[in-house]
């Protein structure tokens, strides 16, 4: 007796999620400002340049 074997195949980094870029780089730029303001800046108010 022979029997089929189902088996699933998972792919990373195809397909579906690709919307949650955008969240994640603005959860990311949000924490990059509360710690700036919190650990660097503290009451400063000059503006903060950063090079791209």
């Amino acid at each position: 007796m022979v029997r089929a074997v189902q088996t699933a195949q998972i792919f990373h980094g195809h397909g579906e999620g690709q919307g949650d870029d955008k969240d994640n780089i603005g959860i990311y730029c949000q924490e990059v400002d509360r710690t700036l303001l919190a650990e660097v800046l503290h009451d400063k108010t000059s503006p903060l340049i950063l090079p791209g």
